[in-house]
């Protein structure tokens, strides 16, 4: 069984949609962390990290968000430190590959 070390902690996880990002939102949420999970990508990988969240008795929700667009990381922590009532832990998974010249 885990922890409950991050009880009462609210955490904003970015790139949660997949990969290391949902991995970390589920974790932090077994640990008993408040969960808003920002993710872009992959619509139901997000839906399915806020359920596994959810699923461990935490308030969680989220949102897409394109980050590749910079007004929208304030948009992120500005609604999910609203729906959390204020903001512990920021982590930062969101990435996008970097654009490059082709080769001819």
């Amino acid at each position: 069984m885990t922890e409950k070390i991050l009880e009462g902690k609210r955490a904003i996880v970015t790139g949660a949609s997949t990969g290391m990002g949902a991995a970390i939102a589920l974790r932090y949420a077994a640990a008993g962390a408040d969960i808003w999970a920002a993710g872009g990508r992959d619509a139901e990988g997000l839906k399915k990290t806020i359920e596994g969240c959810a699923a461990h008795g935490v308030k969680t929700d989220g949102k897409g968000y394109d980050f590749t667009v910079p007004k929208n990381a304030g948009e992120c922590v500005r609604e999910g430190a609203e729906f959390l009532g204020g903001l512990d832990i920021l982590v930062n998974c969101a990435g996008a590959p970097r654009a490059r010249p082709r080769a001819s």
